[in-house]
């Protein structure tokens, strides 16, 4: 026994039951409907492939400006830095015996590296990195070993940048080195340690700003620590070896993201921006809804229209078989009240005449 004949034997007694005013709509229901869930579900896997496709252009790009406002800024503090380092007071000093008589000129070249209030300690080292000279304007210690951040920095004296971040009593900085060099030697060292800190009004600006509620982290190169600038959070899920990239994953609440990551110029940090799945989709969705209520009208217009056709057939098919039913029993005077001009008419026309005769 093939398939179709498997289907006959099985469906054909359960539609047999029914008349052929109820078959029909049945028929055309079931094909309204195949045809509507076939058409929205092709149309929403396009769409959603298009929008998903468009949603990580639009994250590459905002990750990319933002990388770029973020680098520009670091490139700033190290410029400002490295022309501090390479000031004739701070090598004159350092070099200097009588260091009281150049206290004040290079304290001043220290003094105009606080250029706001994140900016809390700016040092002075010698060549073993013993401070010798601190800002008056940025004197907070921070107690994180040098020789670990500028191992951890992978420092070179000629090429500056934004260290990594690292927590302090719940506070994240970073440190900025520019080595002082003379005759191609260093012979010391300017720290400039800042807070990173943002207020909450400032972060939801921001996400406002990038829009579909985006989420902005920064984290170290190396994945040791990530923020979301206010406090430290939970390692992301992503494979820091894949910087660049896009991801995907659930958060915490379980909701799908899609993130992606860049590195910041100038820095030793990475930028990652990410947005739920469901707030990308939600035109989509709302597309989907809308195929769906246009897709139930179809299928009722037509279940409608259906019942209409097949009561025009049955109609006079029921007329016909009482017609018949009187002649059966001997009565041939009932004629059938059939008017059309199709082949029911002429059938019906038929019958009457077969009737009379």
């Amino acid at each position: 026994m093939d398939a179709n004949q498997f289907i006959s034997t099985k469906s054909d007694p359960l539609l047999r039951k029914l008349s052929i005013q109820q078959r029909l709509p049945l028929y055309i229901c079931t094909l309204l409907l195949a045809i509507v869930v076939s058409f929205s579900l092709a149309a929403y896997y396009s769409l959603e492939n298009a929008t998903v496709s468009i949603g990580k252009e639009r994250l590459r790009a905002i990750t990319n400006q933002l990388s770029t406002i973020l680098g520009q800024s670091g490139q700033a503090v190290v410029r400002q830095v490295s022309e501090a380092a390479n000031k004739a007071a701070i090598k004159n000093y350092l070099q200097s015996s009588n260091k009281n008589q150049l206290r004040d000129s290079a304290l001043n070249v220290l003094n105009k590296l606080k250029s706001d209030t994140n900016t809390v300690s700016i040092t002075l080292l010698d060549s073993n990195l013993k401070p010798v000279l601190q800002s008056d304007k940025a004197r907070k210690i921070i107690n994180i070993n040098l020789h670990k951040v500028m191992a951890d920095d992978h420092f070179t004296p000629g090429l500056p940048k934004v260290g990594k971040l690292y927590v302090v009593n719940r506070l994240m900085y970073y440190a900025t080195i520019a080595a002082v060099i003379d005759k191609g030697h260093p012979v010391g060292f300017i720290t400039n340690w800042r807070l990173l800190k943002a207020t909450p009004k400032a972060l939801t600006d921001l996400s406002q700003l990038v829009g579909t509620n985006a989420t902005i982290y920064i984290g170290n190169i190396d994945g040791s620590l990530w923020t979301d600038m206010l406090k430290p959070v939970a390692s992301l899920p992503v494979d820091i070896k894949r910087i660049n990239d896009f991801f995907t994953y659930k958060n915490a609440n379980g909701d799908n993201m899609i993130a992606a990551t860049q590195v910041i110029a100038a820095t030793n940090w990475v930028i990652l921006v990410e947005f739920a799945e469901k707030k990308v989709l939600d035109g989509v969705n709302r597309f989907l809804h809308f195929l769906l209520i246009i897709g139930g009208l179809l299928i009722i217009t037509g279940i409608l229209i259906a019942w209409r056709i097949s009561y025009n057939i049955t109609e006079p098919l029921k007329q016909l078989t009482v017609a018949a039913r009187a002649i059966a029993g001997g009565d041939y005077m009932m004629p059938v009240g059939v008017k059309s001009g199709d082949e029911l008419g002429e059938l019906a026309n038929a019958f009457n005449i077969m009737a009379k005769n």
